[in-house]
């Protein structure tokens, strides 16, 4: 069920959090059950960057409900 006021996001954009989500927890999974040190640097740096890439695509998700909202107003 949707809110009125939030517009129906692309898929994408739904997708790209999921895929942020999956990498996240296999890099958890990888780094955890990692042997050497070089793979956990990697293990480290995929959470880093998948986490970076998941609070991004919520802090655009809210920018486009802001403007969205913002067009509906005027």
């Amino acid at each position: 069920m949707r809110c009125a006021s939030v517009p129906a996001f692309p898929p994408l954009v739904m997708l790209c959090g999921l895929l942020s989500c999956i990498i996240l927890i296999g890099a958890l999974v990888a780094s955890a059950e990692a042997g050497r040190m070089i793979a956990r640097y990697l293990g480290l740096a995929a959470v880093l960057l998948a986490s970076t890439s998941l609070v991004g695509g919520f802090v655009a998700m809210e920018r486009m409900a802001a403007a969205s909202s913002e067009e509906r107003d005027e």
